[in-house]
């Protein structure tokens, strides 16, 4: 997929949007979604929905696409992806990840706070 965007993402932030694949991948690892195919692969598509279909070229926001399931379905922390990614990626990563539901609570009502979050998030959710 990375050749399809050579025209629209610049040198410099596909190789910073590099580095966020390979740290996805290295926390995912093996990880498959409910329909067997590679976690890894759905994160490549939302790339491409918000590069292709969108014309998403923030490379701050195509990071945090990549990046939206790792604190949620690894035990990559929220300070880790703060850390080697800066605050605008964690503070998008934050807000996509659906947090833990409380009591009495559904884990799709815990996620519905994405929707009141302003539009990059959703940009980097809504792919």
């Amino acid at each position: 997929m990375r050749e399809r965007w050579v025209r629209q993402i610049a040198d410099p932030d596909l190789v910073l949007l590099d580095e966020a694949v390979e740290f996805a991948v290295r926390w995912h690892g093996n990880q498959t979604r409910p329909a067997g195919e590679p976690s890894v692969e759905h994160l490549l598509e939302a790339v491409c929905v918000l590069v292709e279909a969108v014309g998403t070229t923030d490379i701050d926001v195509l990071r945090a696409a990549v990046l939206h399931d790792v604190v949620e379905d690894t035990e990559c922390s929220p300070e880790e992806v703060r850390e080697r990614f800066g605050d605008r990626v964690a503070v998008l990563v934050d807000w996509v990840t659906k947090p833990a539901p409380t009591e009495g609570q559904t884990r799709e009502e815990a996620g519905r706070r994405i929707w009141h979050a302003c539009n990059t998030p959703r940009t980097v959710f809504c792919w």
